[in-house]
Order: C-alpha cells, then sequence, then structure tokens
C-alpha cells in the first residue's frame, strides 16, 4: 500500500513547528498535538529537527511520498528556496510552493510561480487567504488571476482552512464552491479538510469533482465520522485521508501530520494513486466523455450546422437588432401560427446561443444577469423566441448541474462548433 504523507513540515523548517528544544513555540506545538489526540509522546516531533532525523522519520513511517508545504503569510514565510532545497535530493519528497498576491502583486506571484514550478521543480501552489492582511476568502477577486493560470497550466491548488483561521468566518466551504465551479479543471486540495464544517466541506466536494479533502490531524476530532465512515465512490476519490485505510478501519498510523491514502476495494493488497491532476505524478483526469454524436450515435437535440459563428462583439446590440426584425412580424407570425424557422435561424446565426458558455469553451462568457437582459429584450416582442431562448441558457446550465465536468464539457464545446439549438429540443 503506498502512503502519501499529503502536508509535511518538519521541526527545524521553523520555531512554529518546534524547532527549538524549550521554546514557547514547541510548548505550543506539544499543546496542539495533545488536543488532537496524539498517542504517545506529544513532543514525537523532535526527531525532525534535523534534515537527517527527518528523513529518517518518514521512511521509518513507511510512506512512499512526503510533501513538503511552503507558507506565505504576513505572520510566517517558508521560502519556496527553502523548500526546494529540502526536497531537491530525494526522491521520496514532493514540495508545493506558496504565494501571497496581496503581498507579492497579482505580477510578482505569477512570476513567482513560474519560477517555484519551472525553476525549482516544486509541484504545486500553497495559498492561505484566512491568513492574510486583511483576512480574505478564497473566492476574492484577488486570486482569479491566480486560479486562472493554474488551471490554464495544469497546477494544482492547495488551500489552507481549518480552525486556526483567526476568524471562523473565513472557514467556510461556501466560498470554496464558487472557486471550483469557476475553475472546474483546477484540482484543489483543501488542507484541514475545513474542519468542524465537515458536513458542508464533503457537500462541496460530493458536487465538484476537482475538490480533494486532506482531513489530516482533525480526522479524528468531534464531528468528523461521516469523514471515518467506509468511503462510498464519491468519498474514494475526494477524501485525502489521514490515516491508511483497510476493510473501513484505520490501522497503522503515521506519526507524520497527513497520510494519504484512497484504497479503492479496501482489500489489504490493493495501491493508491495520488489525486487525479495532482502534484508531481500530475496524472490526467478520467478520460473526457464524448457525446453520442462524436461516436456515430445520434445528438439528442437538433444538429442543422456545423461550423461556429463569430461570437457578437455586443451581445445587446444584436439582441436588439433581431428583437426590431421579429417585431415587424410578430403579430402576423402570431396569427398564422406554425414555426418561426426563419427566426430561429437568424438567433442561430447571431452567436447568441453561446451566450452563457464559459469562454475557455469559445462561448461569449456572460453572467446570468446579462443572459436574462437578452431574454427580456426579445419578450419585449416575441414572447416564444424569448422562451426557446431562455430554454437554451436553463438546459445548458443543468447539465454543469447534474453532470461531472467531464461529461458537460464536450457538450458546451459541442454546442458552439455545430450550433446546437438546445431550447427548441425539449422542455425539463
Amino acid at each position: 500500500m503506498n502512503v502519501i504523507d499529503m502536508r509535511c513540515r518538519p521541526a527545524y523548517l521553523h520555531d512554529f513547528f518546534g524547532a527549538t528544544p524549550g521554546s514557547a513555540e514547541t510548548a505550543t506545538a506539544r499543546w496542539l498535538n495533545r488536543r488532537v489526540g496524539t498517542r504517545g509522546d506529544d513532543e514525537h516531533f523532535a526527531r525532525s529537527r534535523t534534515p537527517q532525523g527527518f528523513l529518517d522519520e518518514v521512511r521509518d513511517a513507511g510512506l512512499s511520498r512526503a510533501v513538503v508545504v511552503g507558507r506565505h503569510t504576513p505572520g510566517q514565510h517558508l521560502p519556496n528556496d527553502l523548500i526546494h532545497s529540502i526536497v531537491r535530493d530525494h526522491t521520496e519528497l514532493l514540495g508545493i510552493a506558496s504565494i501571497d498576491p496581496a503581498l507579492q502583486g497579482i505580477d510578482g506571484a505569477l512570476g513567482e510561480i513560474e519560477r517555484a514550478i519551472s525553476a525549482l521543480g516544486l509541484a504545486g501552489i500553497d495559498l492561505e487567504p484566512g491568513f492574510g492582511e486583511p483576512a480574505r476568502q478564497p473566492d476574492d477577486p484577488l486570486y482569479w488571476p491566480i486560479y486562472e493560470h493554474l488551471q490554464a497550466h495544469g497546477i494544482p491548488l492547495f488551500l489552507m482552512s481549518g480552525p486556526t483561521t483567526p476568524d471562523p468566518a473565513f472557514n467556510n466551504p461556501e466560498h470554496l464552491a464558487k472557486v471550483a465551479r469557476a475553475f472546474p479543471q483546477l484540482s484543489i486540495v483543501c488542507y484541514h479538510g475545513y474542519w468542524p464544517n465537515v458536513q458542508q466541506a464533503l457537500g462541496v466536494a460530493f458536487r465538484y469533482p476537482n475538490i480533494y479533502l486532506v482531513p489530516d490531524m482533525y480526522l479524528f476530532q468531534p464531528g468528523t465520522t461521516p469523514t471515518c465512515r467506509r468511503p462510498t465512490a464519491f468519498w474514494q476519490s475526494s477524501c485525502c485521508s489521514a490515516r491508511p485505510i483497510r476493510s473501513a478501519r484505520f490501522v497503522n498510523p503515521s506519526r507524520m501530520s497527513c497520510a494519504w491514502v484512497s484504497n479503492p476495494r479496501y482489500s489489504t493488497t490493493s495501491s493508491t494513486a495520488m489525486p487525479p491532476g495532482c502534484l508531481g505524478c500530475r496524472t490526467p483526469r478520467a478520460t473526457r466523455w464524448d457525446p453520442p454524436s462524436s461516436r456515430g450515435g445520434p445528438a439528442p437535440f437538433s444538429t442543422s450546422r456545423s461550423s461556429p459563428v463569430t461570437p457578437p462583439n455586443d451581445p445587446v446590440l444584436v439582441a436588439r437588432r433581431l428583437a426590431a426584425d421579429w417585431a415587424s412580424t410578430a403579430a402576423e407570425r402570431d396569427e398564422r401560427g406554425g414555426t418561426p424557422k426563419r427566426e430561429r435561424d437568424a438567433l442561430r446565426d447571431s452567436g447568441l446561443l453561446t451566450l452563457s458558455i464559459p469562454r475557455e469553451f469559445g462561448g461569449l462568457g456572460a453572467s446570468w444577469s446579462d443572459t436574462l437582459n437578452i431574454v427580456r429584450e426579445f419578450a419585449k416582442v416575441d414572447s416564444s423566441m424569448a422562451h426557446v431562448f431562455g430554454f437554451q441558457h436553463l438546459m445548458l446550465a443543468t447539465v454543469r448541474l447534474f453532470s461531472r465536468p467531464d461529461q458537460w464539457q464536450p457538450w458546451l464545446e459541442q454546442t458552439v462548433r455545430q450550433r446546437w439549438f438546445w431550447g427548441n429540443a425539449l422542455n425539463p
């Protein structure tokens, strides 16, 4: 069984982790060990006060890999060069870099990401929004350029959470959901698993498969019973557990801070793997599911065109031009009945069918507010066309709500390329 310590900081890294015997920081580290239920000596980290002692601890614990994590906050800085110096000569160690765009500026943080990943060979980026000055939520706009860069380059994000956040309001998984939804290809690993908000964190991880929870030292605290239960298929892939799992029992606990294990079949011989797209292995996610039409089967909605249209520069102006044209014939068409094919073709050719599709999949990336404003423009003159246009975007949102990214992303891309018109095919 492969055991990976997902959050490992040797004592010699900083006084905060007990580098100096008898110091106030060491007393605090020992107190915290007792608080989380350490068995035996509450100063078990003493061996890791030297580089060799740390390596011996990793090897004696039977770890396959140990992940050494940096930190960049106003209160503590563990430089990326230091993390690199610890892990560079040891295959069993992986390093995670850290940034703080509030301290470094966006350009400075992006430059440090490039240096840490490309030059230093570190495997991911640690970010600790709740420990900033001022404290921030992970969905703060400050971090969005960072997330965009990480997603575009396949670099996993490691977020700090948990009860040591100075203000508990900044340990709220609700804000994590917004990030996961906006960046579906970004692997997000959550240290401390948002304890004690366990149920909320589980719900968010259930909804968004790009989230991985690391309960680490809080795994056996009150309120973590759902974490310790035998995982479902979802939990096997989303939990970075603090202890090896065998037949739904936790055995052979490592004295390190966190060991991640996911045993798909709960056998004593089954090997483990790291989260898809995560850390040094950078394993691709599961092969993307192709829609039936790309496999030769029928598409479940109309597919009369094959080449994408040029997206409009001003969707509102385009919508108003369409509405003006429809207004001249709306009363006559309503009295005559039948199918407004001319009007539907004009709508298809306008590019507005991709209005709510994110830009990374070829759409216009409009918000719901902007999308509904255009529905209102159409409804002023032709309620039927407004109806099918509105359902186009409702259906696009529905597939994202009830399926995995590897399922809905091909549909959105095909909608752009094939000019699919969902709203004229079915009504949920």
